[in-house]
């Protein structure tokens, strides 16, 4: 069985052209490889030119960007299995944002770094944190020095820290995989709560009270990793029922990659090419099997 390219940047980058797309995810930095059922990275590269198109050697995965292009919410839950398999950065670049980061409450544009969302992150040292990206458009100058003083601008926007920072090491063990739980609920007063849940065990909450702007209620969920060689599964996206409490328990269904169908929301699996989801389109390789 091969690794197959479900979609990658240059698609995004180069609407039209001849590379893989899907109708369910956007790939903006890296390449979507399923193997086995399984999302994976292979093994993360950093490219100074174009990405091929149907290449998973020259894949661009050091910086792995995946959005659905379908928006959810307010009041859902997004999971997903994720393996950490190896810290991929030079020894001189490891920092703290190396690791996993689940992404809720994108706020769709056209093709610019100018949007916010709410981050869940599991750093490769073992650092949790919930934060919000603020649309640089919504700071003032004095503001934007300010965070880029401490790091904390990027990619056209600034970066809040909205819940504590937590140093969990255990959750980042390589080669173990965790299963990841991020609730995002619209409180009566407007304000947003996001809790993040590992392996059943409630971990870190934090509200957006209107830091900077609005709270996200809604928006486009994703995975993002930062030279992180790493593999994920049964990413879902669930409708959290009225009157629920802060946390859920974590829930599991056995499932394949691209099928998000639980409590009223359906994804179909990724776009098929002769009925088959994970047919690379203009590839002689073999389908990728379905998991049992």
């Amino acid at each position: 069985m091969r690794p197959v390219v479900i979609t990658g940047e240059g698609s995004y980058f180069s609407p039209g052209s001849d590379c893989p797309t899907s109708d369910r995810y956007v790939m903006t930095s890296g390449t979507l490889i399923a193997y086995k059922g399984e999302a994976i990275t292979g093994d993360p590269t950093t490219e100074t030119g174009d990405v091929p198109c149907d290449s998973t050697t020259r894949n661009d995965n050091n910086v792995f960007r995946l959005l659905t292009k379908k928006s959810f919410g307010p009041d859902i839950s997004v999971s997903l299995d994720y393996t950490p398999l190896a810290d991929t950065g030079p020894k001189s670049q490891h920092d703290s944002f190396d690791g996993f980061t689940l992404l809720i409450g994108n706020q769709p544009n056209s093709k610019n770094e100018d949007y916010g969302l709410y981050t869940v992150s599991i750093r490769n040292g073992g650092e949790v944190v919930i934060k919000k990206k603020v649309p640089a458009s919504e700071l003032s100058s004095a503001e934007i020095a300010k965070l880029k003083q401490t790091g904390d601008f990027a990619n056209g926007g600034g970066y809040y820290a909205l819940s504590k920072y937590l140093e969990r090491p255990d959750l980042a063990t390589m080669g173990k995989q965790r299963h990841v739980v991020a609730n995002l609920q619209k409180l009566p007063n407007g304000e947003v709560k996001i809790t993040i849940t590992v392996d059943g065990e409630a971990v870190v909450s934090a509200v957006d009270t209107g830091v900077h702007g609005a709270p996200y209620s809604s928006g486009q969920v994703g995975v993002r990793l930062d030279y992180t060689k790493a593999g994920f599964d049964n990413l879902k996206v669930a409708k959290l029922p009225a009157g629920s409490p802060e946390t859920l328990s974590a829930w599991r269904r056995p499932s394949r990659l691209g099928e998000l169908s639980i409590g009223g929301y359906s994804i179909p699996p990724i776009s098929a090419r002769a009925g088959n989801p994970f047919w690379l389109p203009g590839s002689n390789q073999e389908p990728l099997a379905p998991t049992a």
